[in-house]
């Protein structure tokens, strides 16, 4: 019997560890949600919407006067724009836990060629292939994790 309810009481002691939520994590986090378009004219001369969940647990995301949103091409690692979560979206003065939906505009980056050249119309390769990636950082300078988006094909021509 001793065995028996020793075994019950490790085992739900396991699954209450694994089942933990971290819901005060000083650590922002997101989570990708969608893309609105997966084929864009390259250079800048087409948009997308970019979806993401992002979680605060000590709900001090938000500036008025910082970016806090950063976006990068994967390809090259290079940050192409940045944005704002709003103070009254993500402030609060209780400390608790804020989470939401945010969607941003990202626009079309060139296609980059096999000889590192790009920005320019090209028939021997017609298509590129890139994906955003996406941070968010809170009023203590946490950044959270990063998330990819679906691959996005430019167009080069």
């Amino acid at each position: 019997m001793y065995i028996k309810l020793t075994s019950f009481l490790l085992l739900i002691t396991i699954v209450g560890f694994f089942s933990c939520d971290d819901k005060n994590s000083k650590i922002p986090s997101i989570e990708f949600v969608s893309v609105s378009k997966s084929y864009l004219a390259q250079n800048g001369a087409d948009s997308s919407y970019l979806k993401f969940l992002f979680t605060d647990g000590d709900g001090n995301i938000g500036s008025d006067t910082a970016d806090n949103i950063f976006v990068k091409d994967s390809r090259t690692g290079t940050n192409i724009a940045s944005y704002k979560i709003p103070n009254y979206l993500g402030n609060n003065s209780s400390n608790s836990s804020r989470s939401g939906e945010v969607t941003i505009i990202v626009y079309s980056q060139c296609c980059i060629y096999p000889d590192t050249t790009s920005c320019y119309s090209s028939t021997m390769y017609p298509t590129g292939i890139m994906k955003y990636e996406v941070q968010i950082k809170d009023q203590e300078g946490n950044y959270s994790n990063i998330i990819e988006s679906n691959e996005i094909t430019l167009d080069c021509n």
